[in-house]
């Protein structure tokens, strides 16, 4: 069970950083490999087109001098692609940990290779970082999820990994084990149904760690050829998923500021659903930035706004950012509210609460 002391720690820090207008948050995609053929994103089709990419990823000396370059920092996202697919991982987390001292990190997961997940999550365990988040994707009921993953077996597989996950968070009081559910016009309405399994199968202690997310076409996902915004449009796809949203709801209790954000989100996540303003300005290249497996350096994981690649800034992510391209695109997304992704929503509501709390002092 995570330490809420160290949850009120991250999130001071965050704050500060906020206030100072600085990064606080590095979303990195390690790798575009992937073992499932997911019908709402494209990633697993970049290697399948272009075998020869994954030479052009970023190699751990290479990843020493970026996080090197960041100092300190407070929360690292890794994703991919299927992140455990890339044998360094571990190295890649005690390169966050020894070199920007960072509190909090999140690794997303398809849990499909247990034995490799289980292997390479007790490494990071004992990396000790603060805040060590391990989210494994379910969709929904057995059947939606294979469906949707594009693989059979891979429902029964995630269940196998979090079963394994859970006795690694009872011996590690940093490690955090939760499941992440994407709503999209193939399972939208299905969360009760899948809530009821996981407590049919003794993982309802999961449900304390859930994160709800919205489908986006997006930079990251490779998938600009789906439509989400038509998707949003439909009125039986909006019914089903606020009935979601509110299921998600009832399962949130704030007791720390990691729950109270969660809730923000969820509301926040009803008024984009209805095509309402958010109202909370984006933190992208503000506060957040995304970089790709090969070096390149985005606002966001949706915008396809590329700022430049680090390996032509002797990997200085603060000289990237000085760039004229940089302010150029920083320019350019100043009011972009285009999406709701957990990913950027989250600093985004952080910065709002630090903005409350700049106006009361």
């Amino acid at each position: 069970m995570i330490k809420l002391s160290e949850a009120f720690k991250a999130f001071t820090k965050i704050i500060t950083a906020c206030l100072k207008g600085k990064l606080f948050k590095l979303n990195f995609a390690i790798t575009y490999r992937c073992n499932l053929h997911c019908n709402m994103c494209n990633i697993w089709k970049c290697y399948v087109e272009k075998p020869w990419m994954v030479e052009e990823e970023l190699k751990m000396e290479e990843l020493h001098q970026i996080f090197k370059g960041f100092g300190k920092f407070v929360w690292i996202s890794l994703t991919g692609g299927e992140p455990f697919l890339r044998d360094d991982l571990v190295d890649i987390v005690h390169s966050v940990k020894d070199n920007c001292r960072v509190k909090m990190l999140n690794i997303t997961t398809n849990g499909f290779n247990s034995k490799l997940i289980e292997d390479r999550v007790r490494d990071i365990a004992e990396a000790r970082v603060p805040l060590t988040f391990i989210n494994v994707s379910l969709d929904g009921p057995a059947q939606i999820h294979d469906y949707m993953r594009g693989v059979k077996g891979a429902y029964n597989n995630a269940i196998k990994t979090l079963g394994m996950l859970r006795m690694f968070s009872d011996e590690h009081s940093n490690l955090s084990i939760g499941f992440e559910y994407t709503i999209t016009s193939f399972n939208a309405g299905y969360l009760k149904l899948l809530i009821d399994e996981l407590t049919k199968a003794e993982l309802s202690w999961l449900l304390e760690n859930l994160t709800i997310n919205l489908y986006h076409e997006g930079n990251l996902y490779k998938n600009l050829d789906l439509n989400s915004k038509q998707q949003v449009a439909n009125n039986r796809f909006k019914f089903k998923a606020l009935k979601d949203i509110d299921d998600g709801l009832d399962l949130i209790h704030v007791r720390s500021p990691l729950e109270l954000i969660s809730r923000k989100y969820l509301k926040c996540a009803q008024k984009y659903v209805l095509d309402e303003p958010v109202s909370l300005r984006c933190t992208a290249l503000r506060n957040s930035l995304f970089l790709d497996p090969y070096g390149a350096v985005y606002p966001c994981i949706i915008l396809g706004h590329k700022i430049g690649n680090l390996r032509n800034y002797n990997y200085d992510v603060y000289e990237l950012l000085k760039s004229e391209n940089a302010l150029k695109v920083k320019y350019e997304i100043k009011n972009c509210n285009r999406c709701w992704t957990p990913c950027e929503a989250y600093p985004s509501i952080l910065t709002h609460l630090s903005s409350l709390i700049k106006a009361c002092e």
